[in-house]
């Protein structure tokens, strides 16, 4: 499988189980690549936290594991 098709799937996964208020955004800069993890409420008025992952995991990596963080967060351990 290449990596195009695992962050289509990290994508789709993603898009499935992503917590109701949770965003995860995608940074994507020559040579590097970072995912945003917003946790709600998502706004700078309502006190909202992110978490911002630029390691050297590939970007399915930090996709997965930004969905799995946000499950845990909300406290959806069904699939986790």
């Amino acid at each position: 499988m290449t990596l195009v098709e695992k962050i289509g799937i990290a994508m789709s996964q993603a898009e499935d189980e992503l917590p109701d208020g949770y965003e995860i955004i995608v940074e994507i800069k020559r040579g590097k690549t970072a995912v945003v993890l917003l946790i709600p409420p998502v706004s700078d008025e309502e006190g909202g936290t992110f978490e911002r992952d630029a390691s050297r995991l590939n970007l399915a990596a930090k996709i997965r594991v930004a969905t799995k963080k946000a499950r845990l967060h909300a406290g959806d351990v069904s699939r986790v």
